[in-house]
């Protein structure tokens, strides 16, 4: 078990305004767990290894892989924007 420690990116909400409880992520595996407490949500998608978390105006994503971080901040800005 190699596990690095996670790269992270946070992305400012403003960027597509639009209320964090609209932000939703679409994967390609239709694995994919929710929570939901107060402001606070977390996504994680077990096979791709990728965790998104919100609080208040900041999205963080954490994955052991960069990529799998942008293509979720990819589809992120993508089904926000829509």
């Amino acid at each position: 078990m190699s596990d690095k420690s996670l790269q992270k990116v946070t992305v400012p909400i403003e960027k597509y305004t639009c209320p964090i409880e609209k932000v939703d992520l679409i994967f390609e595996k239709p694995d994919l767990i929710f929570e939901k407490t107060n402001h606070f949500f977390k996504k994680k998608v077990n096979i791709l290894s990728l965790v998104m978390t919100s609080f208040e105006n900041n999205i963080t994503f954490s994955a052991k892989n960069r990529s799998l971080i942008e293509k979720a901040h990819l589809l992120v800005k993508i089904n926000v924007l829509i």
